[in-house]
């Protein structure tokens, strides 16, 4: 699949500027179509639903959006290591490029990330097959913090 972009740029965006570092040591510039139709809305803080191809960079929307919400946020007090974030997954695998995509979209960010197998302090990324680590973690979250599920997530 050829990739399509747009003339919207991200540093066109509200964007903190160290999440656009992490955007532009990515390689990206120009957002692709669904970026940017549903970024500016994200960013504005409304809830947003999206479909379309794979890698038409869906995953680096929410991460954007995400990582821009917790750096505008009051963070953890000094020593305290409790998610802020949680992201769910229906497969290890799709668990696996979202924390990659994760690590580099956030490297210039304070923000950490780990799969559900290591103890969280920022951003756990886990998927449904562990779903026990998972809820524990929401229940240690704080109140208002984040949760993203990308689809499709199975409910049953």
């Amino acid at each position: 699949m050829q990739q399509v972009f747009t003339q919207t740029t991200f540093s066109q965006m509200p964007i903190d500027p160290l999440v656009l570092q992490g955007i532009q040591d990515a390689g990206f510039q120009n957002c692709t179509p669904v970026q940017e139709k549903i970024l500016p809305i994200a960013l504005e803080g409304k809830n947003i639903a999206a479909q379309s191809q794979t890698g038409t960079g869906k995953t680096a929307t929410f991460l954007i959006t995400l990582f821009n919400r917790l750096l505008q946020t009051e963070s953890l007090p000094k020593g305290k290591k409790q998610p802020r974030a949680l992201i769910m997954a229906p497969t290890r695998e799709l668990v696996v490029q979202i924390h990659q995509e994760a690590k580099l979209l956030g490297a210039h960010t304070a923000l950490k990330s780990w799969s559900s197998t290591k103890p969280t302090a920022c951003l756990t990324l886990a998927s449904s097959r562990t779903c026990a680590t998972s809820c524990a973690a929401v229940h240690r979250m704080k109140k208002g913090s984040p949760c993203f599920f990308p689809p499709p997530f199975p409910t049953g």
